[in-house]
């Protein structure tokens, strides 16, 4: 060898003296021109000589991507893709699917970049291995692994618009679907809409809960609604409820929270009135006491917005809170009285 990075000959011990010798791909180092010079010697020690010039580019071994791990719900079909496999320095000409581990199945087009099984034979939490060779056009090797687990398949959700219901005329009509639920999952949207009856207005028709305004229907009317539930993974469920428009003939019930305290040596009550259902709730203070909050100081009915302070004359004073309440519908409590002393 007269030129280019060393080379390992084969044929003789001592390649100068040898007629002939073998140099194998393998045995160049690196990239690269190597020189190679023949001389032949005769009797008369004249000699001759000639030499060869060889170009060499070492070939890189592929590199084999058999993609993500994966995980799937049993029934479809599992693709296994080997395709962002490279060759630095040529081609591949050759894929191979393997399976190494887990129940065994057929692949389809194992001896191509990519495969599939069907998993409809598999269970839940199953994990099968496979393996990807490929050969590229020196014929080097190279291998890499990829997993498949099976997933339990996705339940769906289930959609629970509410019991059916009756719905005083006037008041706001109420659509509860927030017992919806999902076992393996989350709910990500819910939709009301109505099936039947008058026309209403829905408002927050794309939330758990919904309503509207019962004003102008007709009593004994029935409307009815459906809500639909799509689950994180695209399943749905639905729902139905039937919602009967009555007349409001019940009085509303009114309650009164009262308390008692002393203060710079007066005798003071907070009371605050709550009815059972919307309502507006009357109130007026008569005896011997005066209204220091929540209202005006006098023995004419008021209208209830907060809570009301009465302050009584002396230490013996008695005064009497009166109140009522009247619903929309125009039904009237009869007046309550609370004894102040």
């Amino acid at each position: 060898q007269t030129g280019g990075p060393g080379a390992s000959f084969i044929g003789s011990s001592i390649p100068s003296s040898s007629s002939s010798v073998n140099i194998s791909y393998g045995q160049f180092p690196s990239d690269g021109t190597y020189t190679a010079t023949l001389r032949i010697t005769d009797t008369f020690g004249v000699y001759a000589e000639d030499e060869v010039v060889i170009n060499v580019n070492v070939n890189q071994p592929p590199s084999a991507d058999a993609g993500p791990d994966q995980t799937i719900d049993p029934g479809i079909t599992a693709i296994l893709d080997g395709s962002n496999s490279s060759d630095p320095g040529g081609t591949i000409v050759s894929y191979q699917w393997t399976q190494l581990t887990g129940t065994a199945v057929t692949l389809v087009n194992a001896s191509t970049a990519t495969a599939s099984f069907d998993t409809g034979s598999l269970g839940a939490g199953e994990i099968l291995t496979f393996e990807l060779s490929v050969t590229d056009d020196g014929g080097l090797v190279s291998t890499d692994t990829t997993t498949v687990t099976m997933t339990s398949p996705n339940q769906p959700p289930i959609a629970d618009a509410g019991p059916d219901n009756n719905v005083n005329l006037g008041a706001t009509a109420v659509l509860d679907g927030s017992n919806s639920s999902d076992s393996d999952g989350t709910i990500v949207s819910y939709q009301w809409q109505q099936l039947s009856g008058t026309p209403v207005s829905l408002q927050n028709a794309t939330s758990a809960v919904a309503s509207f305004d019962s004003t102008g229907l007709i009593d004994g009317e029935v409307l009815t609604f459906e809500l639909t539930v799509t689950d994180n993974n695209g399943a749905i469920a639905t729902d139905q409820v039937a919602l009967t428009m009555v007349e409001d003939t019940v009085a509303p019930v009114t309650t009164v929270q009262s308390t008692r305290y002393k203060s710079k040596g007066k005798t003071y009550f907070d009371l605050t009135l709550t009815p059972n259902e919307s309502a507006t709730s009357y109130f007026r203070v008569t005896g011997e006491g005066n209204v220091t909050a929540g209202g005006s100081d006098t023995t004419a009915w008021q209208t209830y917005t907060v809570p009301v302070t009465v302050k009584l004359a002396g230490n013996n004073a008695i005064a009497t809170f009166e109140y009522y309440s009247e619903d929309i519908a125009g039904n009237t409590e009869v007046t309550q009285q609370e004894i102040l002393q």
